[in-house]
C-alpha cells in the first residue's frame, strides 16, 4: 500500500453508466488538499451520483477515482469510511440521542468489532471534542439532538463528520433547508476546517452566491458531464450560465471581498 502523502482526490476518465443510454462522465481532474471543489448546474445533471461515486457508494463502470494516490474501490469500506465523511442533507428530526452521542457515532469506523459493545475507549474523545470544538457545537454536547434546530443539527452532522478524522468531506446541497443565518455560520464552519485542517471538501451546491464566495473551484454539470470548470471568477460567465440554466444572470463584485456575485435575473 502507498504511504499516505496528502495528495488528495482524482479522477482518471470515471464514468458511471446505468440502463442502455444514462451516464455521467468521463471525469478527469483533482481535488487537492485545503481545495474546495464546489459542483453546479440545473437539477438531474448529475451532480448527486458523482457525489455518490467519489464517496465510495457507487463504482464508477469505467475510469478510476484515486485517494492519496490510491484506488478508492480497492480499499475495503471500513478503510473508505475512516478517510471519506459524508454530510447527509437532511437528518433524523427524532433521533433521542444526545449530542456527544451522536458525534460518537464518527468514530465508529475506527473500533474494533467488540469495543463498540463496551465503554467508549478513552483515545477517541480527543477527536469528539475536537470535533464539536470546531463546529462551535460544545455547549450541545448533552443535549437531546431532537431538541436542536435545524441549523444546530447540520452543525452536530458535520461535527460527526469530522471526529471520522478523514481528510475529504463530501455534502450534498447541506444548507438546503437552513435560513441565511444558519447557512453562513455553517459554512464559515466549513470554510475554517478547509484552511485550518487542510480538508478536502467536495460540495454540491445550487446557490451560485454562496458557491462563489465560499468554493476554490467550481466545477459546472450539465447532461452528465462538466462543461466548465476552474476558479469562481472565471467559470461564472452570465452568457454561459444563461445556456446551462435557459435563464438570465445579473452579475457584480462584493463590495468586502471582491469575489463575483451571480444571481438570477
Amino acid at each position: 500500500m502507498k504511504s499516505m502523502d496528502m495528495e488528495g482526490m482524482s479522477f482518471d476518465n470515471a464514468t458511471y453508466v446505468w440502463g442502455k443510454h444514462s451516464h455521467i462522465g468521463p471525469f478527469t481532474g483533482e481535488v487537492k488538499p485545503g481545495q474546495w471543489l464546489g459542483l453546479i448546474g440545473p437539477n438531474g445533471a448529475g451532480k448527486s451520483t458523482f457525489l455518490r461515486m467519489i464517496s465510495g457508494a457507487l463504482p464508477p463502470t469505467t475510469g478510476r477515482i484515486y485517494l492519496d494516490g490510491e484506488d478508492l474501490y480497492g480499499l475495503s469500506a471500513r478503510q473508505r469510511a475512516r478517510r471519506i465523511a459524508v454530510v447527509p442533507q437532511t437528518q433524523a428530526a427524532n433521533l433521542n440521542l444526545k449530542v456527544r452521542e451522536v458525534v460518537e457515532l464518527g468514530r465508529l469506523p475506527h473500533l474494533g468489532f467488540s469495543e463498540r459493545f463496551e465503554t467508549f475507549p478513552e483515545e477517541h474523545w480527543r477527536y469528539i471534542k475536537e470535533a464539536l470544538s470546531a463546529t462551535d457545537t460544545l455547549e450541545l454536547a448533552e443535549r437531546r439532538f431532537s431538541t436542536l434546530s435545524g441549523g444546530e443539527k447540520q452543525l452536530v452532522m458535520l461535527a460527526m463528520a469530522l471526529a471520522q478524522g478523514g481528510s475529504v468531506l463530501v455534502l450534498d446541497e447541506p444548507t438546503a433547508h437552513l435560513d441565511p443565518g444558519h447557512s453562513h455560520r455553517f459554512l464559515d464552519s466549513l470554510s475554517r476546517l478547509v484552511e485550518e485542517k487542510s480538508k478536502t471538501v467536495v460540495m454540491a451546491y445550487h446557490d451560485l452566491a454562496l458557491a462563489s464566495r465560499y468554493c476554490t473551484e467550481l466545477w459546472i454539470f450539465y447532461e452528465g458531464t462538466v462543461v466548465r470548470q476552474g476558479p469562481p471568477d472565471h467559470v461564472l460567465d452570465t452568457t454561459f450560465l444563461e445556456g446551462i440554466y435557459g435563464t438570465r444572470f445579473l452579475s457584480w463584485y462584493h463590495p468586502a471581498t471582491g469575489s463575483r456575485i451571480v444571481l438570477p435575473d
